[in-house]
């Protein structure tokens, strides 16, 4: 989390340091970043990253933060009461969520520099909080899902989870290292064949 005193500089101040360490962290991932860069672009001494931040990997997860604050509001669904309901929800929260990932190339170059960091090193300590609010969003799903009789209950729902969370790894580390190759035209088919993967694990054994 950003100190204080970060907190107490004006928009326009935070907004200068934010821009410049997401367009290094876009431009050259977590690890090939360099803070010494991001404080001669954001035109601030280093000695004041140190009050603002405590570290590269702070001022890392609060442009992550802030880059993908809106993903909450984009991984929602509408009401679900039937089984028929629940996979066509699904595939629109994907299919928004896949444009919102899209929405700029420095937007997608993020997400790149995350997905490379978990799927190589393991999340930093600090994305634990983001990774138990993806926890929670999935849970939810997969228990009404349960309710519904759209996902299977003859397993434990943390294990269901747990794979469901993984699948989605895969996923979006594949998106994030191919978005360049693929065809926009043909990302409704390729959503609809990656939902049918959750489908095929979640067939319900009630």
């Amino acid at each position: 989390m950003p100190r204080p005193r970060f907190l107490k500089l004006k928009a326009a101040k935070q907004a200068a340091i934010l821009d410049a360490a997401r367009t290094e962290f876009s431009a050259h991932g977590y690890r090939g970043s360099s803070q010494n860069r991001i404080i001669e672009a954001a035109g601030v001494s280093k000695g004041a990253m140190y009050y603002y931040f405590d570290d590269k990997e702070d001022l890392y997860i609060t442009v992550i933060r802030r880059e993908f604050a809106g993903l909450g509001e984009v991984m929602t669904v509408g009401e679900i009461d039937t089984v028929e309901q629940f996979w066509p929800e699904l595939e629109d929260m994907f299919t928004r969520s896949t444009a919102y990932f899209a929405r700029s190339p420095e937007t997608i170059a993020l997400a790149r520099s995350v997905a490379r960091s978990v799927g190589t090193y393991g999340p930093p300590p600090g994305f634990q909080a983001m990774i138990d609010e993806i926890w929670a969003v999935t849970e939810k799903l997969v228990l009404r899902g349960q309710e519904v009789g759209a996902v299977r209950c003859d397993l434990p729902t943390s294990l269901i989870v747990g794979v469901m969370m993984k699948i989605g790894e895969a996923m979006d580390y594949w998106f994030a290292e191919h978005w360049t190759e693929l065809d926009p035209a043909e990302l409704p088919a390729l959503n609809h064949k990656l939902i049918d993967i959750f489908k095929r694990v979640a067939d319900p054994k009630c």
